[in-house]
């Protein structure tokens, strides 16, 4: 049988059983008088599921900056994909620098009050310029004016479109491939010409992004790293 010793199990009024990660942690809801051998049988069915979820659970630092601090010695985190270590410094000034030849990231600060601070600005810095290349260069194509680009930490969705023209982007994406950042910029430039989920869209979609269903499966397996 599956451990459960990683799961937390609520019992609570419900008819059925519920798997699903919250607040970064693997939960199982449960109807009030559930036996011990249901629970097991239903853990032992989605036994798969649970352990990649379990195994992602475990990458979560690499996805968020809250975790770094200059006591932590194992300061590593993703930048557009790839593992960066990041180092700190102290220094008459501060800033953050980047060396993307050895994947590393380096933070001069004067106190350490405001480390997060200054990394978060790095990053939304370097994912606003990634964006608006991007988001440039498609909504060219598409013959549609873009009245803003913005990165925004959004809770539960990775990018906006509004009717007039304004695209926001989820500030955790800097975190992730570009080809996944990619096809979020495309799926929200595809909204300046249809704004809707209809065939249509989704066949512009296709049009630039031609495996947009791998990556929309790829983002909902990491939805739990959203900010």
């Amino acid at each position: 049988m599956l451990d459960t010793t990683d799961i937390t199990i609520i019992r609570q009024r419900r008819r059925s059983l519920s798997l699903s990660i919250k607040n970064q942690a693997l939960v199982l809801k449960v109807p009030l008088l559930s036996s011990q051998s249901t629970i097991g049988h239903f853990v032992n069915k989605h036994a798969q599921w649970i352990q990649e979820s379990l195994g992602l659970l475990k990458q979560q630092h690499l996805f968020s900056s809250k975790h770094i601090s200059v006591a932590n010695g194992d300061n590593n985190i993703l930048f557009f994909g790839d593992i960066y270590s990041v180092s700190f410094h102290e220094s008459k000034q501060n800033r953050v620098s980047c060396n993307r030849d050895d994947h590393s990231i380096s933070i001069h600060y004067q106190n350490n009050k405001h480390l997060h601070k200054h990394i978060s600005s790095f990053f939304h810095k370097e994912l606003l310029c990634y964006l608006e290349k991007q988001v440039n260069k498609y909504a060219r194509q598409l013959n549609k004016p873009v009245q803003d680009i913005g990165v925004k930490a959004y809770k539960a969705r990775w990018g906006s479109c509004s009717h007039q023209g304004k695209l926001q982007f989820n500030a955790s994406l800097v975190h992730f491939p570009k080809a996944i950042i990619d096809y979020v910029v495309i799926h929200e430039c595809c909204h300046l010409v249809h704004f809707d989920h209809s065939s249509a869209f989704w066949a512009l979609v296709q049009r630039f992004c031609p495996d947009y269903k791998r990556a929309k499966a790829y983002l909902k397996k990491h939805q739990c790293f959203i900010s």
